[in-house]
């Protein structure tokens, strides 16, 4: 009984299915659920450019930088490897905050997280 309480605790795990294009971010991945551990680890590695304060806000607020991102993992992944292209790796650099843009309301309170991503998408590319 204890086992199946653990394997409904991650269902959501098992139902996301990120594409894992060659060259990306999570290029080492092998598996679904390795994606997603590199997407945490990617998360929490840059939580800390993000909210760089070392007081306890910072770290509240990088947690919940963290759990946003793994609540929306598909577009996390897809706006962090846009962030990896060449034109837009320098701002992301400069601009560490740029990683949580899609995480808040983006031109529009209204706007879905998909949509959020397609206005930053097309606002991006150049």
């Amino acid at each position: 009984m204890r086992s199946l309480r653990y394997s409904n605790a991650f269902w959501w795990m098992r139902r996301w299915q990120p594409p894992l294009p060659a060259g990306s971010f999570i290029g080492q991945a092998t598996s679904r659920g390795h994606a997603l551990a590199a997407l945490l680890k990617d998360l929490v590695r840059t939580a800390r450019l993000v909210h760089p304060d070392p007081g306890l806000l910072d770290v509240l607020w990088r947690a919940k930088y963290c759990l946003r991102g793994l609540a929306l993992p598909r577009l996390t992944y897809e706006w962090f490897r846009l962030l990896q292209s060449q034109k837009l790796a320098v701002v992301a650099a400069t601009h560490p905050h740029i990683r949580s843009k899609l995480q808040r309301p983006y031109l529009n309170r209204t706007l879905a997280p998909r949509e959020r991503l397609r206005a930053l998408e097309n606002h991006y590319r150049l």
